[in-house]
């Protein structure tokens, strides 16, 4: 028998147990064509960034890098055309798993969270926990296609795709982080970006 939402929900709503990961239980809205306005939005910004295989802080740095070089005393045409066939590389990715979790985030929540108010920092904890997981029993056994049926996920083996993608995220990082002045790579959003370990040096 399927566990129930104990939280208070208004009438036109309801709300269906999902699954169980790591000892803790996750629901969602059981029509995904009437979810909250709040969720609603945010799970169509992360759609979008769906479809761009990058997040938009991502663009934001690249715009930022691309603006530096050019405005440089000494524009370098190379580093221009290496950052451009990065941004091409990420086109070509078949799916970017990162965002599937973001956007699980969105669509499924657990007992402590409001289910018509989308938490991010919450999101970051729940997608911990998820890592926590092999991807493939996470994506693969749970109804994750309900979420993307347009992508076609059942024949790639997410947990070899997640660290390729890993790889790039951490190459891309490096050279976009190279050309971003310190107040740059200070600013709130860019510096959540490059949170994880780069090793190259601040631009002056």
């Amino acid at each position: 028998m399927d566990k129930v939402w104990k939280g208070n929900i208004k009438p036109e709503h309801h709300i269906s147990y999902a699954f169980n990961v790591g000892g803790k239980d996750f629901y969602n809205f059981t029509d995904s064509f009437n979810i909250p306005c709040e969720r609603a939005l945010d799970a169509i910004d992360i759609y979008e960034e769906m479809s761009m295989r990058c997040t938009r802080d991502f663009l934001v740095a690249h715009v930022k890098a691309v603006k530096n070089i050019l405005t440089s005393n000494k524009i370098d045409i190379f580093e221009i055309h290496k950052l451009v066939t990065q941004l091409e590389e990420r086109l070509e990715l078949i799916v970017y798993p990162k965002l599937i979790k973001k956007l699980a985030s969105v669509y499924y929540f657990d007992e402590s969270e409001n289910p018509y108010k989308y938490d991010a920092k919450y999101a970051e904890v729940k997608i911990k926990l998820w890592d926590e997981e092999k991807l493939e029993d996470f994506f693969l056994l749970q109804p994750i296609q309900k979420l993307i049926p347009s992508y076609d996920i059942s024949g790639i083996d997410l947990e070899t795709y997640s660290m390729i993608t890993e790889q790039m995220d951490k190459l891309h990082l490096e050279s976009l982080f190279t050309h971003l002045s310190s107040n740059q790579l200070n600013a709130e959003r860019l510096k959540t970006l490059f949170s994880t370990n780069i090793t190259a040096k601040t631009t002056a």
